[in-house]
């Protein structure tokens, strides 16, 4: 896997690799990259890629998804750079909604911390949405 970091908060991509490390997953298996639009493209051009995912803006991710699949790659692209949250059968449905809450709205005006999309497992009969 190759991981291009995130420019606005470029040490969470690092603590992302370490991380991966502590959990086992073996060295060379997870690597950051640091560049712009000539590291993608030369990334996106190599035969060894097969698949790309990208999360970003949409004027990148358009840009992304064409280079990529015109190369015939598999190209998955989520854009708009809205976060997601997935609230898993197990979890206490008040502690969830706190947690969600801060997560969309306790960085004030940060384009990070906008959760778009909420996916929720079976959880019970006493959650409503509302985004």
């Amino acid at each position: 896997m190759i991981f291009e970091r995130v420019p606005k908060v470029p040490s969470a991509s690092s603590r992302l690799a370490e991380l991966s490390l502590d959990a086992g997953v073996p060295p060379g298996v997870f690597n950051i990259v640091h560049g712009r639009r000539r590291t993608v493209e030369s990334l996106i051009s190599r035969d060894e890629i097969k698949a790309v995912s990208f999360v970003g803006s949409t004027e990148v991710g358009t840009s992304v998804y064409t280079s990529a699949t015109a190369r015939g790659k598999r190209a998955q692209c989520n854009l708009g750079a809205k976060n997601h949250a997935v609230v898993m059968p197990d979890a206490d449905p008040m502690q969830a909604a706190k947690q969600i809450v801060g997560a969309a709205f306790g960085m004030g005006s940060s384009d990070l911390a906008d959760i778009r999309g909420l996916h929720l497992s079976e959880i019970g009969s006493n959650v409503h949405v509302l985004l």
